[in-house]
């Protein structure tokens, strides 16, 4: 049968045939513009500044939520339906022992949005990147965090790895027809 979450049929997983790369970006390289990334609230009390989530933000602080913030989340909006295989997480390493040990993924299809089957551990200490592949790859054209665990206050610097989406059904055609 087909797919609909997918457009393609049911044995034939997504993936990036000419590999993948980074979806967001950081500083210098943004693949999405700042504007596409969004949270439930921002220590600073700018929501704004939601663009320190990029990864390479290494001289100042990452994006954190208020510490009341009871149930934080950041939001990636993509233009486009992605493949995405992969996420680097990291926590604050500026001055504070501020990381998320675990979170939870929602992401949107075509269809509405989605939950990620179960918690995905994080950073057990603010330095360094933790890496998650997710197999098979999750397809969404947003891809939000919430996180569920957190030492001091969720803070996160985030990549997320994969491809733009590439409809395979559309190579086979409509089902029973030469």
């Amino acid at each position: 049968g087909t797919d609909p979450t997918r457009g393609a049929p049911s044995h034939v997983q997504p993936t990036c045939v000419a590999g993948t790369s980074v979806l967001v970006g950081g500083l210098r390289s943004k693949k999405i513009p700042n504007n596409h990334i969004t949270a439930s609230s921002a220590a600073n009390g700018r929501r704004t500044s939601v663009w320190r989530s990029r990864k390479d933000v290494r001289s100042s602080a990452p994006w954190c939520a208020k510490r009341t913030d009871k149930n934080p989340w950041i939001n990636w909006h993509f233009n486009k339906s992605m493949v995405i295989s992969k996420i680097k997480t990291a926590g604050r390493f500026d001055c504070c022992d501020e990381f998320v040990r675990s979170y939870e993924i929602q992401y949107r299809t075509q269809h509405g949005w989605m939950r990620y089957g179960k918690s995905v551990p994080a950073n057990i200490q603010p330095r360094g990147f933790n890496i998650t592949h997710f197999i098979p790859p999750i397809v969404a054209s947003e891809f939000r965090i919430l996180p569920t665990n957190w030492s001091s206050r969720a803070c996160m610097r985030v990549e997320l790895e994969g491809c733009v989406l590439f409809d395979v059904g559309a190579l086979f055609g409509e089902e029973g027809h030469p």
